[in-house]
């Protein structure tokens, strides 16, 4: 899947768990735990596993712990580097 790509379906899935959210206003570095956003932790880890689901792939959950998950730009990063691994093997 190309960047483009990635990057709406991410979009999608923010939507489904913040409804809220104005995705089109949401750029590649922001912070989804600002306060503009309000993500939880909870909410960083929900998006982690649902991203996992959607792609059907293994995201490193390292990333979450060392703030590399709470961008949208981060987390495309992490999406694409789980799918090169994924190549690779």
């Amino acid at each position: 899947m190309d960047l483009l790509g990635v990057e709406k379906e991410i979009h999608k899935l923010i939507r489904q768990l913040r409804p809220d959210i104005d995705t089109t206003r949401l750029k590649r570095r922001d912070w989804l735990t600002s306060s503009d956003y309000g993500f939880t932790g909870l909410d960083l880890a929900y998006l982690f596993f649902e991203i996992e689901k959607k792609f059907n792939i293994a995201l490193d959950a390292t990333k979450l712990r060392n703030y590399e998950f709470v961008t949208v730009g981060g987390i495309i990063r992490t999406v694409q580097k789980a799918f090169a691994k994924e190549k690779a093997i």
